[in-house]
């Protein structure tokens, strides 16, 4: 099994208040991961498309959302007739982190979030939530929902 194709990300939202709205405490967040495993594509049923979404805030003390980055990754990916393994998966999302730690630190540069990191994933800490899409898509395609 392998990533056939990498799309190009989709910023859904990059939102970065003023420095001024950060005075006091606030929190930030670890990163939220959001999957999905398409059907299998209709016109090449060898194939379907994994989804990585990748969320960050930072939380003002006030409750008030300072710094809000939501981007999507998709990766065209040619299953033929196996399961997809929750390592795999894994690869693909820890793939999806970097790039989204890169683009973090290119638009956070010289602001005051510059020197805050990005975890990298990990793996026994995402290896239920992937199991678990990977038995959804199962079952989608032991039933023809596909």
């Amino acid at each position: 099994m392998k990533a056939d194709h990498i799309y190009d990300p989709k910023v859904v939202t990059w939102e970065h208040k003023e420095a001024p709205q950060f005075i006091g405490k606030f929190t930030m967040t670890g990163l939220e991961y959001g999957l999905g495993i398409s059907q299998r594509d209709p016109h090449n049923p060898d194939f379907c498309y994994f989804n990585v979404a990748l969320k960050k805030r930072v939380i003002h003390e006030n409750k008030q959302v300072l710094f809000y980055g939501f981007i999507e990754y998709t990766f065209l990916v040619k299953v033929s007739n196996e399961i997809p393994t929750p390592e795999f998966y894994f690869d693909l999302i820890s793939s999806a982190t970097e790039s989204f730690s890169n683009y973090f630190y290119d638009k956070m540069d010289k602001t005051n979030l510059m020197h805050h990191k990005i975890e990298s994933p990990v793996y026994s800490e995402l290896k239920f939530p992937i199991q678990k899409t990977i038995d959804a898509w199962k079952k989608e395609q032991e039933f023809g929902l596909n």
